[in-house]
């Protein structure tokens, strides 16, 4: 795969996200690159992060989605602005654990106050954490395929650290760079369930908005005009349950097998 990657035309622009992300993006950096790679991430796990002025370092929130988090979300903005002056590339992105709250995007008609108090009350309802991302990701121009409507790069790459217990990688960080179309029913049920009466009237309107349909309707044409591949680099779930079962005392056996 490495070898491919360097050796692919057009050049490409990166982007990590993530609590894992500067470890990931830096295995990826060897490959031609157009700018410097842009990482969000929550802490700047390396000394030599601060060093580094081939990265862009922009720290979100985790577990709470916060100020940081939106601060991010127009920091990548600006990035993907930027990025707008090359010609012809491809997008490669590197998704870990945690990138649900590290950044968001808002749409119109919802606040900030909105959006916090929303991933508060999903966080302390102790839900399964797929169910608690689809939810967020129907109230954010950024998650369920919605970095794809920022940029004009036709290839998206995705490198993904999965930490979901599904096994279905793709759903990592809400999805970024894939769009699946959201089922109505399900998301009401989960509204109703999961959250209180005072925000649940703001999230159903919402649901039945039409700024949300046009998001969707944006997110579902990007997804269809660009190609879009995903890559699994590391399943932690598969990971630990390969330890606890013991593999083997072999590492390079039980990450084989992860």
């Amino acid at each position: 795969l490495f070898y491919s990657l360097k050796n692919e035309s057009p050049p490409h622009l990166l982007i990590g996200i993530g609590k894992m992300a500067y470890p990931l993006i830096s295995e990826l950096t060897n490959s031609s690159l157009l700018g410097r790679p842009f990482v969000i991430t929550k802490t700047q796990i390396l000394d030599q992060v601060d060093q580094d002025d081939s990265l862009k370092i922009v720290l979100g929130s985790h577990p709470h989605l916060d100020v940081k988090s939106l601060q991010a979300g127009q920091e990548l903005l600006s990035f993907l602005k930027e990025s707008k002056k090359y010609g012809d590339h491809e997008m490669f992105v590197g998704l870990t654990g945690g990138a649900s709250s590290l950044v968001d995007i808002l749409p119109e008609g919802i606040s900030s106050e909105f959006i916090f108090k929303l991933n508060s009350e999903l966080l302390r309802s102790a839900a399964d954490i797929e169910d608690v991302n689809q939810i967020r990701q129907e109230f954010s121009c950024l998650k369920n395929g919605g970095l794809l409507t920022f940029f004009k790069a036709k290839a998206v790459h995705t490198f993904i650290t999965s930490d979901i217990p599904s096994g279905d990688y793709e759903k990592v960080g809400s999805s970024p760079t894939v769009y699946k179309v959201p089922d109505f029913n399900e998301l009401k049920g989960l509204v109703k369930n999961l959250l209180s009466v005072q925000l649940r009237k703001k999230a159903l309107s919402f649901l039945e908005s039409k700024v949300r349909s046009q998001l969707l309707q944006r997110k579902e044409k990007a997804f269809k005009e660009k190609v879009v591949r995903t890559y699994l680099v590391a399943d932690y779930k598969r990971l630990v349950k390969n330890l606890k079962l013991g593999v083997g005392n072999d590492w390079n056996n039980v990450i084989a097998n992860s």
